[in-house]
């Protein structure tokens, strides 16, 4: 065998070979990974596709609303509904609330709403307005039995609920519709009821998908609510009504040979999922894959015939010239190669530098992360997960729980000395490697002092339960270091942006563990429950929500703050006053409006009250609240319009200049790049880039007609140092180049 490896023939063959599998490995990896790249594209083109739809589709729902809230609040829709029949002028008022509902509904262009299915009830008169006119309930009855399949009862006494509730959605036999209950008073009964029925076939035209072939029928989709609940779909709803959360919040799956796309809007909470069925619609990419490999096997078999040829015409003359010298010589000499060790050590070595400073980034990156996660940091899941990314952690999992170790429980922190700082930290790396490896890796750390260290676990992914592993660590530490620390486990947590309740508990049973009880457990029995909750870090949390408009977020600290001081706890009149009061202190600082003393004394009058209604007072506070967080919304869209006005006279007066672009109107408005380009193309309705190219190209129209300028001159009029770069956005503007502008003019 040795002697065969020693043959040139052998070696020119054996190099020929392995370059020409190291070339066919590469073009096979190549054409893989472009086949992957396309089949990748469309996925994403179809994500993306669908998230713009769902983009248009929610901004259709929040116009409604928007619509909605506008007639509520109109002076003569609510004088109508006050009246009743007889009064005086109740003819005049009943004509003005026709006109005014006309205003609204008649100049609406919302594609949700293209068959004008709107109409207004009024219980006190028991009147329907729809369409511009009146109707009686039992003329309106052939409406909602015959055209919209609705009972008649049920419908009749869904319109005639007094309470005032919140405006929801509601599921319909062919869509769903929009219901908002009003009253002129914040708190009052129910004086009238506005409903916007969008049909199946609004919905089914919003949300159509199709292949490149117009011939193919269009994809299904769906729409679910967030508790995973079928809304509306364009086909059968068994597939869709067996997604469970977890598959919908993955974002995307493959489920069937079916690829499952998946998009979540902000502010609802909706699903909309689209079927994709990707073997038929990379069909033809599939068959140029067989091509390519039957050509690549060729190419292969043909290479191996070749190379031998070329090596044994190249070798065979070596082979003599090397058998000759042999000959002559008393001992065979061995081959001798060049030695790469050196260059591979210092490659190695370099690689291991760039390991360690990535690792070191990666170190302090999460210990932020931990931090701004147990202080309640993060705005929404959003940031949290950006965060999360660029430190390197995995948060996909569901629930989680906080424990705290605290070693040296009588120590003062103040006046430790360095070998109780040292011994400590060195007792805390040991608590780290045993727990790590005990939970397999399902643990994140964050050392809150010297003494004390949190430990984040991934319930769901443990073997052993929390509980079950700190016990164990501890009887580890007390018979291997004889040192027993005090520990204290919060609850289970669903949401990280909820940690923080999980981290107060871990503390509160941090405080009560003893020498008996080393071991604390966060139990209902440990709360103080003559005193009200209402920590620092919810205080924070729910006054950064309030102003950045997260509705979403506020209520899950509020329904926190709820269940704590109503259901947990047993709080005394003054308690809950005082309660109360920080409540209002925090409303104060967010909520800037003349009606905020109006409000305040709604909720106080509940104070007054010989037996204080509690639920009914959070449940007031969170209507306030969303109210703020609509106004909050509201504003910011405002502001973002009055932003891009701004921007827009900025370009009218600079677009001439050469440097003006993205870059240096960020820097001039103090906003980053990506920001200002996306505000943009949501109020303009188009890209920066594609605005500026239009407003020069537009000028340089004109001036092509109405002067003698030459092109060069017109190209560096409007911005442009490059006469080739003009004629490219020329031509990709108008369809036609200068010169046939100029022509025609």
């Amino acid at each position: 065998m040795k002697k065969i490896l020693k043959n040139s023939v052998i070696r020119f063959w054996c190099s020929s070979l392995l370059v020409l599998c190291f070339a066919v490995i590469l073009i096979s990896v190549g054409f893989q990974q472009a086949f992957l790249i396309v089949e990748n594209h469309l996925k994403s083109m179809y994500v993306n596709m669908l998230q713009r739809t769902v983009d248009s589709f929610e901004n259709d729902l929040t116009d409604i609303e928007s619509i909605s809230l506008q007639i509520a609040n109109d002076t003569a829709i609510l004088n109508m509904a006050a009246k009743e029949k007889g009064q005086d002028d109740y003819i005049v008022t009943a004509i003005e609330a026709v006109d005014r509902y006309a205003l609204y509904v008649s100049y609406q262009s919302i594609d949700l709403l293209n068959n004008k299915q709107m109409y207004l009830y009024y219980p006190n008169t028991d009147l329907v307005l729809f369409q511009g006119s009146y109707y009686k309930t039992d003329i309106f009855r052939a409406y909602v039995e015959d055209e919209w399949g609705e009972p008649w009862e049920e419908w009749l006494t869904r319109m005639q609920e007094t309470a005032l509730t919140y405006p929801d959605y509601q599921k319909t036999a062919d869509g769903f519709e929009y219901v908002f209950p009003f009253s002129g008073k914040l708190f009052g009964d129910r004086e009238g009821t506005i409903v916007f029925r969008v049909s199946g076939s609004a919905i089914a035209s919003k949300l159509k998908f199709t292949a490149a072939d117009s011939n193919t029928e269009a994809y299904p989709v769906a729409i679910l609510d967030n508790t995973g609940e079928l809304i509306w779909c364009s086909g059968e709803g068994e597939f869709f009504s067996a997604l469970t959360l977890e598959e919908l919040d993955s974002g995307y799956l493959e489920k069937n040979d079916i690829s499952v796309m998946i998009a979540q809007s902000d502010s609802r909470g909706w699903y909309y999922v689209l079927l994709v069925p990707m073997e038929e619609v990379l069909s033809e990419f599939m068959a140029l894959r067989n091509m390519v490999i039957l050509l690549v096997a060729a190419a292969l078999l043909g290479g191996t015939i070749l190379s031998f040829v070329v090596s044994h015409r190249n070798g065979k003359p070596i082979n003599e010239v090397i058998e000759a010298l042999a000959l002559g010589a008393d001992d065979a000499q061995e081959y001798s190669y060049r030695n790469l060790g050196t260059a591979v050590s210092e490659v190695v070595r370099r690689h291991a530098s760039m390991l360690r400073e990535a690792e070191q980034n990666k170190t302090s990156l999460q210990k932020i992360f931990f931090s701004d996660l147990l202080k309640a940091g993060f705005g929404n899941e959003e940031q949290l997960k950006a965060a999360a990314q660029k430190a390197g952690l995995e948060i996909e999992n569901q629930v989680y729980q906080v424990a705290l170790v605290c070693l040296f429980a009588e120590n003062d922190f103040a006046s430790a000395d360095e070998q109780t700082l040292n011994d400590a930290g060195v007792l805390l790396e040991i608590v780290r490697n045993r727990l790590h490896e005990a939970a397999d890796g399902m643990v994140w750390f964050y050392r809150k002092n010297y003494n004390t260290m949190a430990m984040i676990f991934s319930v769901d992914h443990l073997e052993t339960d929390v509980p079950q592993l700190v016990h164990e660590t501890r009887e580890w530490l007390l018979r291997e270091c004889q040192v027993e620390p005090a520990w204290g486990i919060g609850g289970t947590c669903h949401d990280l942006l909820l940690i923080w309740r999980s981290l107060e508990e871990a503390e509160l049973a941090l405080q009560l563990s003893s020498r008996k009880e080393p071991v604390s457990m966060y139990r209902t029995e440990l709360i103080d429950s003559n005193d009200f909750y209402f920590p620092a870090v919810a205080q924070e949390r729910l006054e950064e929500c309030l102003k950045s408009g997260q509705w979403r977020e506020a209520r899950e600290v509020l329904e926190v703050l709820e269940t704590e001081n109503c259901s947990l706890r047993n709080l005394s009149r003054s308690q809950f006053i005082r309660l109360c009061r920080m409540f209002a202190d925090l409303l104060n600082g967010v909520w800037k409006n003349e009606g905020f003393d109006e409000v305040i004394l709604n909720l106080n009058e509940l104070l007054v009250e010989p037996q204080i209604r509690k639920e009914e007072y959070f449940r007031r506070l969170k209507t306030f609240c969303r109210k703020i967080c609509n106004d909050a919304a509201t504003q910011k869209q405002e502001q973002r319009g009055r932003t891009v006005d701004e921007i827009r006279e900025y370009i009218e007066m600079h677009y001439r200049e050469p440097d003006m672009g993205l870059s240096r109107v960020g820097s001039e408005f103090r906003m980053s790049e990506s920001y200002l380009s996306t505000i943009f193309k949501e109020q303009a309705g188009v890209n920066f880039g594609e605005y500026l190219e239009k407003k020069r190209i537009e000028e340089a129209c004109r001036m092509l007609k109405d002067s003698d300028a030459t092109i060069n001159e017109v190209a560096e009029r409007v911005g442009y140092n490059n006469v080739r770069t003009f004629r490219r956005a020329f031509v990709r503007v108008k369809g036609v180049s200068p010169r046939e502008i100029r022509q025609e003019g």
